[in-house]
């Protein structure tokens, strides 16, 4: 009988024998009795064992790798349990990044899900899951890439190397909605993105706010706008020029490209093109002498002009080409402002107008002569000779003139 007690202490001994100090226990067994416990051949043991696992987790550093080993288990259930504990471990088991990443080519819906959402969670504190995200987003199933947006988003600025493929998914209306809140979060005023964002200007919904973000992305988004200038739609050639002219003398190096573009068959390229070179402004001063033969299209003629006046030049310059401005109609009034403005020095000009060949533009000259007053003095001999125009409302402006200069 006295034996007992020594047996006990004996059994007890070698029970805390069997025990190490460190070992972590969750529900009466240790780390290493639940990792063994992941061969057993029953599926519901294996279930509970990678749950047990993921409540340890970084408690013992054995419990991270086990759950990776775990996400080739044959039973769903498992492998989907163990993704959702490697999940909640979050960033500090990013080592499990690579096995999530294959796991997303898992046919198993219900796997790959869970895998973006695991990877979600673990880029959150770090970038190693950004590459696997992106390629969540080229996935068949919608859900998959849903998440993967989501989890990028979460990210925020971690994120910026995904922006590019994100603006590509833009393209996908089921994920629109939440692609755009993710770059709003992101910030995708990143470089990169540029030549994306140039083709978002191809849906019509999305123009403006790609518009924005180009502006956005400033200087560095001059290379990809250039060659959308070239583009075979219309449409796309204008907005590229548009944004550049927004962009201002940040678009500098863009001014051989709109110089180019001012022979764009398209009247609208044309046009946007003569304005953003006046945007651009006194940087744009190579682009004077294109911008002075472009006055000789009636369309462009007056977007031409303004953006002459922004970039700078030599009024004497300009003299010939508003003179040749008054044969259309529509320029008229405009280009005899132009010459009132500059004053005397269009003077010798208007004097050879009034012998040209054209009526309209004989009037508009003797009309411009006669507001510049006493400073027209030396255009008296030839409005005295167009008093004798074949053409009557020639020789009634010409007459108004010289009353008017001789005032």
């Amino acid at each position: 009988m006295k034996r007992q007690p020594i047996v006990l202490l004996i059994l007890i001994g070698v029970l805390f024998a069997g025990c190490h100090k460190d070992e972590i226990y969750y529900d009466g067994k240790s780390t290493h009795q639940w990792i063994k416990t992941l061969k057993d051949r029953d599926p519901e043991v294996r279930r509970s064992a990678v749950i047990a696992l993921g409540k340890i987790g970084l408690k013992d550093e054995a419990a991270v790798p086990a759950l990776i080993r775990a996400m080739a288990d044959p039973d769903r259930i498992v492998r989907v349990q163990a993704i959702i504990a490697l999940g909640e471990i979050g960033p500090e088991a990013k080592q499990a990044v690579p096995a999530l990443t294959a796991a997303l080519k898992d046919p198993d819906k219900w796997v790959s899900l869970h895998a973006v959402s695991a990877l979600g969670k673990m880029g959150r504190g770090s970038r190693d899951a950004v590459p696997a995200l992106i390629s969540a987003l080229k996935s068949r199933e919608r859900n998959v890439r849903l998440h993967a947006v989501a989890a990028l988003g979460e990210m925020g600025p971690q994120a910026r190397q995904a922006v590019p493929a994100l603006v590509e998914a833009l393209r996908d209306v089921r994920i629109r909605k939440q692609t755009l809140e993710a770059l709003e979060n992101i910030g995708p005023e990143t470089p990169e993105a540029a030549p994306a964002f140039v083709e978002t200007l191809r849906i019509s919904e999305l123009r403006m706010f790609a518009a924005e973000k180009l502006k956005g992305i400033g200087r560095d988004a001059v290379p990809a706008l250039m060659k959308a200038l070239h583009d075979g739609d219309s449409d796309i050639r204008e907005l590229a020029a548009r944004v550049i002219g927004d962009l201002g003398p940040q678009a500098a190096d863009a001014v051989p490209a709109l110089v180019t573009a001012l022979e764009d068959p398209d009247r609208g390229v044309s046009v946007q093109a003569a304005i953003a070179l006046g945007k651009i402004g006194p940087q744009a001063r190579d682009a004077v002498p294109a911008l002075f033969e472009a006055l000789k299209k009636p369309a462009l003629y007056e977007a031409s002009m303004k953006a002459l006046e922004k970039i700078g030049f030599d009024s004497k310059d300009a003299i010939p080409a508003l003179i040749g401005a008054l044969e259309y109609k529509d320029l008229r009034g405009y280009a005899a402002d132009q010459l009132l403005d500059i004053g005397p020095e269009a003077v010798p000009e208007l004097i050879k107008a009034l012998q040209g060949k054209y009526g309209p533009v004989r009037e508009y000259a003797a009309a411009i002569l006669g507001k510049m007053g006493p400073d027209a003095r030396a255009a008296i001999p030839a409005l005295g000779d167009a008093l004798w125009d074949k053409d009557k409302r020639v020789r009634g402006t010409a007459q108004r003139a010289l009353e008017e200069i001789q005032r």
